[in-house]
């Protein structure tokens, strides 16, 4: 696995070092008019450098925790059970192999599959017939696998996340839970204060059914608390993607089931002026595309539409959004050190690159961590970018960085970090 080895194998005593952010004042002169003292004039600063006015809190992204499931799945291993859950002909198991070939997962890890790289939990739930089709267990049996499963996933990531930030889970003022998998109250959040040990006053608030661009949702909602309350936050994100694996004709389905998997990631934020600085968050809603990308309630699960025209959507959208966003904080895309591109897919990932029209060691750095996260890990949905942010943090990478990921809508997020 090289340089992306499994994230919960590893140890929660080592310390991340996240970089210093350099930040400097706006100039203000002071002159006269008439005889009076006139206000400060505010000069821009140069382009390339972000700057936050002196007084105002700023929020530090401490520490990132990442945990998957126990069981790790081959990609051949996954397909091979597709074909016979779903009782394919030699000819549909032969197409089916071969769009999860195309996938660009190598392997990854399934809450519902078993050493033996079965899935009993889809055949142990027939489900209902409808035109031939198996439909599987129905939501309120995924519901309950969900209930019996996310609190042990989401207690180890946060465990991690909060022993390198070195902060007690007495001392976290406020819990931020993200999930678009499961739906449960008393829910996740519930589990992990008696879990953790955190104090019952902690205030929670839940981010639900917000797809892959969930993590930064959380992060700018976290980053908000922080800097108003000056309190120290945890950001979970959990999700159980392979819950919702329907085993049905339609070439949709079968690409959902080949790219999606489960994974929790958590971070702490604090008020701090050190460490890797969250200096801003853009939001995109990409017109005339509603049925693009959804995630809808169905009576068996979870139902996805992920249509073919995404990649070319965001690869005709992304620049001008990006560029834009960046100008309001006087940066450019030429001026951003490292990216992190959810790995939505590899068409998504090519067509974001192009979009932003990377090259270089910039392209190719953003390229490695994207693919490198697909081909290990699966896309995980939410957590996702926070593994990503791991791994760069654990390189010792510097710089001003951009998260951006993408979800039902269609809809993109985007932060930026100075790390």
């Amino acid at each position: 696995m090289a340089q992306f080895e499994c994230c919960a194998t590893r140890s929660s005593q080592t310390q991340v070092r996240l970089g210093c952010a350099e930040r400097k004042e706006l100039g203000c002169d002071a002159g006269s008019d008439g005889g009076h003292e006139s206000k400060p004039r505010h000069r821009r600063p140069p382009r390339g450098m972000v700057s936050r006015q002196k007084g105002v809190r700023v929020s530090s992204l401490r520490s990132v925790g990442t945990a998957v499931p126990s069981v790790s799945s081959e990609q051949s291993d996954t397909a091979h059970e597709a074909a016979r859950l779903t009782q394919a002909s030699e000819r549909r198991a032969r197409a089916i192999e071969k769009l999860y070939s195309a996938s660009g997962v190598d392997q990854r890890h399934l809450v519902v599959a078993s050493d033996s790289g079965h899935m009993p939990f889809f055949a142990d739930h027939q489900g209902s017939q409808q035109e031939g089709a198996q439909l599987g267990p129905t939501t309120s049996s995924r519901m309950a696998f969900y209930e019996q499963h996310a609190p042990r996933l989401a207690f180890e990531a946060c465990e991690r996340a909060l022993g390198e930030a070195c902060i007690e889970p007495s001392e976290i003022s406020h819990l931020v839970l993200v999930s678009c998998t499961g739906l449960a109250s008393p829910g996740v959040d519930h589990r992990l204060i008696e879990m953790l040990g955190m104090s019952r006053d902690v205030q929670r608030t839940f981010i639900g059914f917000m797809g892959c661009h969930g993590a930064i949702n959380g992060l700018r909602t976290a980053d908000a608390i922080s800097r108003a309350t000056g309190g120290n936050v945890l950001v979970c994100c959990v999700e159980l993607c392979s819950l919702h694996f329907q085993y049905a004709p339609g070439p949709g389905a079968v690409t959902a089931n080949a790219l999606f998997a489960d994974g929790a990631g958590a971070c702490v934020l604090t008020p701090a002026d050190s460490g890797a600085q969250l200096l801003s968050f853009g939001s995109r809603f990409f017109p005339n595309s509603d049925e693009e990308m959804s995630w809808r309630v169905g009576d068996h699960g979870f139902e996805m539409t992920l249509l073919a025209s995404v990649p070319g959507l965001l690869q005709r959208s992304i620049g001008d959004w990006v560029q834009s966003w960046l100008e309001r904080e006087s940066l450019t895309i030429g001026d951003i050190d490292n990216w992190v591109i959810h790995p939505g897919g590899p068409k998504i990932i090519e067509g974001v690159l192009d979009g932003l029209d990377l090259s270089g060691e910039t392209r190719t750095r953003a390229e490695s961590l994207a693919f490198g996260t697909l081909r290990w890990f699966g896309n995980m949905s939410s957590p996702t970018v926070l593994f990503m942010l791991r791994e760069l943090l654990d390189s010792k990478a510097k710089g001003t960085t951009v998260c951006l990921a993408f979800g039902p809508g269609l809809s993109g997020e985007a932060a930026l970090i100075r790390v």
